[in-house]
């Protein structure tokens, strides 16, 4: 039985082939729980799930600088919220794939905690289901 266990050391965020890995804490790609709607009836009870949406969550240390018409990612996050961009996110680790596919872009917070680096955590949905190569 395959026991590669998945333990990032760093990796590759990258949106519209701009990479961001220097400012990410966290980069998680999962399915949020689909809709559960029950209905009971006299014969019981009839579940119905609705099809099944990919989220990314990213933790990430602001950066809203701009260097070489390139932005940080807090400032990348805040100009193109609302859109759809593509995205690639490949951990640092010999046994883990590449996970792709778009994402509808949304804006984190500013500003955070006097004398500590400020950091944001935001959570974009993956349009259709990512490809993992």
């Amino acid at each position: 039985m395959p026991t590669n266990t998945l333990i990032p050391t760093g990796g590759v965020l990258s949106f519209d082939g701009s990479d961001y890995h220097c400012q990410v804490i966290d980069c998680q790609v999962g399915a949020r729980t689909p809709r559960r709607d029950e209905l009971e009836r006299m014969c019981g009870v009839t579940t119905n799930y609705g099809h099944i949406q990919y989220q990314m969550t990213v933790t990430f240390a602001q950066d809203w600088g701009q260097s070489g018409g390139t932005a940080g990612l807090s400032r990348y996050l805040f100009l193109n919220a609302g859109q759809n961009h593509t995205f690639v996110y490949r951990p640092t680790d010999a046994t883990a794939p590449s996970i792709s596919g778009t994402v509808r872009v949304f804006p984190g917070p500013m500003g955070g905690p006097a004398g500590r680096v400020a950091t944001a955590t935001v959570t974009m949905d993956v349009q259709g289901t990512p490809t993992i190569t």
